[in-house]
């Protein structure tokens, strides 16, 4: 239900692409192409789906429900995140459009993390700087829920087998193939939503020198 293209050309304008998989543009093992799932934008397929999983308007007032249970909820942010003041009510006015009441809710930045520590919340917004080499297993391990950033409790032991051998493989082509079967099975999990790869704007005098931002 979120035109995906639309946020990274309007409200980031232009300084970020889609997010199809999970790994970044930067990342040794960014390919698009390899991704069996790529989740278009198609808000009368996204209805369909609440429609298939029972969520209908039965009383008219706009909002799906199931069992007599709107589907409402609070999506917490980052009250520092200035961008998400433009991004959040986009999301919600997508989502209201096929029935579902988001309430975009800031909170201090401190609060967001113990939120996903303790496992307290249905919906946050967070951002995350990724490494080049394409691990992504401090986010997405089991064991990365107790000492890592795994704030969605996400648990898969066949993630943290391929994660094991991905970080012993010499040969730099079968790494690669192994991040991107993991970056599928993130992706049909859907361990999280990814919105968008953001870009930097980056500054520097025309005097610098040995600076080579990428």
């Amino acid at each position: 239900a979120l035109d995906r293209d639309l946020i990274a050309e309007t409200i980031y304008e232009g300084y970020a692409v889609r997010a199809d998989g999970t790994q970044p543009v930067l990342s040794v093992a960014y390919d698009p192409d390899t991704i069996d799932t790529i989740y278009t934008y198609d808000p009368d397929r996204a209805r369909q789906l609440l429609a298939d999983a029972g969520w209908e308007d039965a009383d008219g007032d706009g909002i799906v429900e199931k069992d007599g249970v709107p589907l409402r909820f609070e999506c917490h942010y980052s009250e520092g995140a200035a961008i998400y003041n433009q991004q959040l009510p986009y999301m919600q006015q997508a989502w209201r459009d096929i029935g579902v009441d988001m309430q975009p809710v800031s909170v201090p930045f401190p609060t967001l993390s113990e939120m996903g520590a303790s496992g307290d919340y249905v919906m946050r917004v967070r951002g995350y700087t990724w490494n080049v080499d394409g691990s992504q297993g401090v986010v997405f391990r089991c064991d990365s829920i107790e000492r890592g950033f795994n704030s969605m409790h996400y648990c898969n032991p066949e993630f943290d087998r391929l994660d094991d051998l991905q970080m012993r493989e010499l040969d730099p082509g079968k790494r690669v193939e192994l991040l991107q079967q993991q970056s599928n099975l993130l992706n049909e999990d859907v361990a999280a939503g990814f919105v968008v790869f953001r870009k930097q704007a980056i500054g520097s005098l025309p005097g610098m020198r040995s600076f080579h931002p990428n």
